[in-house]
């Protein structure tokens, strides 16, 4: 779990550093959001082709968003 939240927040602060005008906290929760749960929720609702390897699951669905 402290590798999760490190991993995440990490995440988070580059998101929220490339993001400087906007609220620190809420975009930082909005963008997990949509890498995380959306993520799964398309994957169940789109069907993404299992013919994608697995490490670009996460980049096919962020840019489908």
């Amino acid at each position: 779990m402290a590798i999760y939240s490190m991993f995440t927040t990490y995440i988070g602060n580059s998101i929220v550093n490339s993001y400087p005008n906007s609220n620190t906290s809420f975009s930082m929760f909005y963008h997990l959001y949509k890498l995380f749960y959306l993520q799964f929720e398309r994957k169940k609702k789109n069907k993404i082709p299992s013919s994608i390897p697995k490490p670009y699951h996460l980049f096919y669905s962020f840019t489908k968003i």
